[in-house]
C-alpha cells in the first residue's frame, strides 16, 4: 500500500511541524521517500535498536556504514538499511556462548 500525502491521518502523526504549509510539503516529501526507500526510522530509534548513542549512529552514517536519507532537513535511516547493517556488521569481542542442552534442561526445572 502506498502512502498518499493527502491522507488526513498523516497530518496527525507529525504534530511537531507547526506550519501547515510546511507540514504538507514535508509530508509529501516523506511519503515520496517512504514509497521509494521503504519504512524510515529516525536516528534516536535506530540508536535504541542498536544499543548505541545517537552520536554513534551519526558516525556510522558519516563513514558510510549505515545508509540514510534526508527528508525536510531531518536524517532518517531506511529500515532495510538497518537490516543490511545488522547482517553485515562483524561483532567485536568473544562470541556469545550458546547454552548446552544440559543447561537448557536444567533451566526448565529452575523456573517452575
Amino acid at each position: 500500500m502506498e502512502l498518499v500525502a493527502d491522507q488526513p491521518e498523516l497530518f496527525e502523526s507529525f504534530p511537531a511541524i507547526a506550519d501547515r504549509v510546511h507540514r504538507k510539503s514535508f509530508l509529501r516529501e516523506y511519503v515520496e521517500t517512504t514509497n521509494r526507500e521503504g519504512a524510515l526510522a529516525p536516528r534516536p530509534m535506530i540508536a535504541a535498536a542498536l544499543g548505541v548513542s545517537r552520536q554513534r549512529v551519526d558516525e556510522l552514517i558519516q563513514k558510510g556504514q549505515l545508509a540514510s536519507v534526508t527528508v525536510g532537513g531531518k536524517i532518517y535511516v531506511p529500515v532495510a538499511a538497518l537490516e543490511v547493517f545488522l547482517l553485515d556488521e562483524r561483532r567485536n569481542g568473544r562470541p556469545i556462548k550458546q547454552p548446552t542442552r544440559v543447561a537448557l534442561f536444567a533451566s526448565n526445572f529452575q523456573r517452575g
